[in-house]
């Protein structure tokens, strides 16, 4: 593919024999054209600036004109382009800036802003330049500040006119149409959250769900829970661990007046309501800011509604956090942990047997307890005290709620992150 030529110059005003080729040439290289008269040379860049005649800028071959002087905004480097030409008639001396203008694409650029800082506006110039040379004006950054000029002014800047006014037309059908709708829908699925995640109290149509517990290929643990809304209100566990209790099963039930809160669904229903209350305060018509502002925080939400359902907080849990053996009829003695949060769509279970000790027990001690030079599993410190969890058993159990949840929130992500796509052309 044969690439644009590209002349980026800084024309010296105090003379109509010199001109600074500016050092732009790898991102012009970037945008897909080549620099002729400097081109980049390594990672580096290109080499350092020049001086060259008025012969030597008319005897290159061009395509594309680039004047972004340093220092100047675009009406005073018109006006200085009038002083170099009238000082050229005046010489009699090669009208560089009259011949060039008619022949290829001209374009005045403030120099001082785009190009010759070192920063991210150079990311904008790398877009403009790509934008100018592919006639691609829709990646055009839209405050850019530049002009053509020339013969073929007129011509692109109707073009750029007609393109600009179909982008606007395009943002205002996403605005009137397709906004709307996602909108809707999103409002929709959140509702939907909401209902899955309510109390038979808040919602009459919603019924508890009762999940089984039962280890797999032995009878370590076997029992249900069941879930109203946020919170276990009933459940029954039979807990038989080989090196607990001599072995012999405890069996222990969920006191129904002190139901077992599961604040992570709490949260995640929290987070949507949140999100709920903020799509409400748009009302049409959408600007392209409200369009902006309600996905960033939709998906803020989103965000983190899933993130509680999908991580249980370490401080939350075993432990941080000491076992309410309370909840529990019989109580549960101190040496016997039982804990329940979600893990995405599942609501798992946690046992933990535990010998106390008074400070920090060596190997052999352990292993003497535990009747045998067995390695110590795990030692921590639980209420101020270490322990040894001498049997532990993790059992999840699939929620169709939760399953219902976590799909009404990706529903919503996609929604967002889908319509923010089509936004991005506009920004």
């Amino acid at each position: 593919m044969e690439l644009w030529r590209i002349l980026c110059m800084y024309p010296s005003c105090e003379s109509t024999a010199d001109h600074q080729l500016r050092r732009t040439p790898q991102i012009i290289e970037l945008a897909g054209g080549a620099h002729p008269l400097n081109p980049s040379k390594d990672q580096s860049g290109a080499g350092k600036s020049f001086a060259i005649p008025p012969s030597r800028v008319l005897a290159q071959p061009t395509d594309i004109l680039i004047i972004c002087p340093c220092g100047l905004d675009i009406p005073t480097v018109e006006r200085e382009l009038d002083v170099l030409t009238t000082k050229a008639r005046d010489k009699g001396e090669p009208n560089w800036w009259e011949v060039m203008r008619e022949e290829c694409k001209v374009a005045i650029v403030d120099g001082n802003q785009m190009f010759n800082r070192p920063g991210p506006r150079l990311v904008d110039a790398l877009e403009w330049l790509t934008g100018l040379f592919n006639d691609v004006p829709e990646i055009i950054p839209r405050d850019f500040p530049y002009k053509l000029t020339g013969e073929n002014a007129k011509d692109e800047s109707a073009v750029l006119a007609r393109e600009m006014k179909s982008l606007d037309a395009e943002l205002a059908w996403l605005l009137t149409v397709d906004l709307p709708p996602t909108l809707a829908n999103i409002c929709t699925e959140l509702t939907r959250c909401v209902k899955a995640s309510a109390s038979g109290a808040q919602d009459p149509n919603t019924k508890p769900g009762t999940l089984a517990l039962s280890s797999v290929n032995n009878d370590s643990l076997k029992g249900y829970i069941t879930i109203n809304g946020s919170q276990i209100v009933k459940g029954e566990l039979t807990i038989k661990l080989p090196n607990y209790n001599r072995g012999n099963p405890f069996k222990t039930n969920l006191v129904a007046s002190k139901p077992y809160p599961l604040d992570q669904a709490q949260h995640a229903k929290n987070y949507t309501l949140l999100a709920l209350k903020a799509l409400e305060s748009y009302t049409q018509p959408y600007s392209k800011q409200d369009a902006v502002e309600a996905t960033d925080i939709l998906l803020k939400y989103v965000n983190w509604a899933r993130s509680a359902l999908t991580h249980a907080s370490v401080e939350k849990l075993f432990p941080y956090k000491v076992c309410d053996s309370s909840l529990f009829t019989p109580e549960l003695p101190d040496d016997l942990v039982v804990e329940f949060f979600i893990s995405d769509a599942f609501v798992v279970c946690s046992i933990s047997a535990l010998q106390y000790h008074a400070s920090m027990p060596t190997t052999s001690a352990v292993a003497k307890l535990l009747g045998g030079p067995k390695p110590v599993n795990k030692v921590v410190k639980y209420k101020d005290k270490y322990v040894v969890i001498v049997d532990e058993i993790v059992i999840d159990s699939k929620s169709p709620t939760l399953v219902d949840m976590l799909a009404a929130l990706k529903s919503v992500e996609d929604a967002c992150r889908q319509f923010r796509t089509k936004l991005s052309l506009f920004l």
